[in-house]
């Protein structure tokens, strides 16, 4: 199974489909991070084509925490790490300053 068609199945599991052409609820990032994370496995070895076994797509379907586990996965820009760690964005701006934390993973806008 695609990292797509992964990601419709598990959107449709949150009880809301992936739209068709519009802003995803479940992304295929989403589905690549669940990948990292050990939830699920690539079967393809192409990060940017993941393959995925459809039974093993099905059992994370049905996790009783997924909604968290989802959440966890998604990218978080400056003001969303600051609010998921409890401190005010000054804060969090003095943590990156001092390199105590870094960005895992940047994407161009």
């Amino acid at each position: 199974m695609s990292g797509r068609r992964a990601a419709d199945v598990l959107a449709r599991a949150l009880g809301t489909p992936n739209p068709m052409g519009g802003p995803v609820v479940v992304s295929v990032f989403a589905v690549r991070a669940m990948v990292t994370a050990g939830y699920l496995t690539d079967l393809s070895g192409d990060p940017a084509q993941p393959a995925l076994h459809p039974e093993q797509v099905a059992a994370l379907a049905t996790h009783p925490d997924l909604t968290h586990l989802l959440s966890q996965a998604a990218p978080l820009g400056p003001d969303q790490a600051a609010a998921r760690l409890g401190v005010r964005r000054v804060g969090f701006d003095h943590l990156v300053r001092l390199e105590w934390l870094r960005s895992t993973e940047e994407t161009p806008v």
